[in-house]
């Protein structure tokens, strides 16, 4: 598994998991199974009764500073970074999502570490053919917004690094490992298993609007400011957000021959970057 690049690998059985969401609380049952020509397609309805896919694309990716929404016919899908950045990590080329309907997704399966874990000891086949091939036109760009800094820079295979910044009375940074498709196993594992995590003195305010009524129910770490200035635990959240990136850059399909070095992200930032790098290849 650890030379297998994304998008060579396809789930050869459907799997079942079930957990809450991050800010709904809601405890919410999902069946993925393989996608034969790769992407992402939707099923709404009863798991047992008869429903069609609903395909997905990229602009219907919608993107919030806190959270992420996925657009399937009428219905949406809150948070599915966490289940992507799993696929992409376990380089599973697509998957058909079958959910009763508008749902948060689970922040992670129970009963697995994450869900790069959980897809890990399902059933996977390798894709015998090429993925489509996708022109890309790369170039060097800079996105930058309140303390937040994308860069973004051609290379022969894509690769990520995150950085993240405490810009308290004691400032503190933290790097994540380099992700490329060449990753080991262990590196892939230490980005899904990174948990997410929200400040202590945002949590209120968070609630108050509606968001992290489910962090009691999952292993989101809630930080205090002293906790942000200890190095392991920074460098913990700086794999999450590269793990967060990795899954919201999921529907371009194939991950760019780019460089990014990214320091502070959030989901409004990877909207961007997002529609970025589709403008930057021929469909």
């Amino acid at each position: 598994m650890t030379s297998v690049p994304w998008g060579f690998r396809r789930l050869a059985e459907e799997v079942w998991c079930s957990g809450f969401g991050i800010h709904s609380g809601t405890r919410v049952g999902v069946q993925i199974s393989g996608a034969s020509a790769g992407g992402v397609s939707v099923v709404l309805g009863a798991l047992s009764g008869p429903a069609s896919e609903v395909p997905v694309a990229h602009s219907t990716y919608m993107l919030g500073r806190k959270t992420s929404r996925l657009r399937a016919g009428d219905a949406t899908l809150d948070c599915p970074e966490h289940l992507f950045a799993g696929l992409l990590l376990a380089g599973i080329s697509g998957a058909v999502i079958h959910v009763p309907g508008s749902c948060e997704l689970p922040c992670e399966p129970a009963g697995a570490a994450s869900y790069y874990d959980f897809f890990s000891q399902a059933r996977l086949s390798d894709v015998r053919a090429s993925p489509p091939s996708i022109n890309w036109n790369c170039r060097s760009e800079r996105l930058r917004e309140a303390g937040r800094v994308y860069v973004i820079e051609p290379s022969i295979e894509f690769s990520a690094v995150v950085r993240l910044s405490n810009q308290g009375a004691a400032k503190a940074v933290a790097q994540s490992n380099v992700y490329s498709l060449a990753s080991s196993e262990l590196h892939r594992q230490s980005l899904g298993r990174a948990r997410t995590w929200v400040r202590a003195s945002e949590l209120d305010a968070l609630r108050d609007a509606g968001l992290c009524g489910g962090v009691h129910l999952t292993s989101c770490r809630v930080l205090s400011a002293d906790a942000l200035t200890e190095a392991e635990i920074l460098e913990e959240c700086a794999r999450h957000k590269l793990a967060d990136l990795l899954g919201d850059l999921y529907l371009l399909g194939q991950l760019p021959p780019v460089h990014l070095d990214v320091e502070n992200p959030n989901h409004a930032m990877n909207a961007r970057l997002l529609q970025l790098l589709m403008g930057m290849h021929d469909s």
